[in-house]
């Protein structure tokens, strides 16, 4: 914000956060999954030799 000549402080960002934080956590929780959401991770088959 600063580059574009809007000054902030710690604190207006905190209040910014205190009240925007949970309705956006929010919104993500409700959010459905897409495709591509899961990562599925791959394991190669391993040969164990004694």
């Amino acid at each position: 914000m600063l580059a574009r000549g809007v000054i902030v402080s710690y604190e207006t960002i905190r209040q910014w956060c205190a009240k925007s934080g949970p309705a956006y956590a929010a919104g993500l929780r409700r959010r459905k999954p897409r495709a591509g959401d899961k990562w599925h991770l791959e394991v190669p088959p391993l040969k164990w030799t004694a």
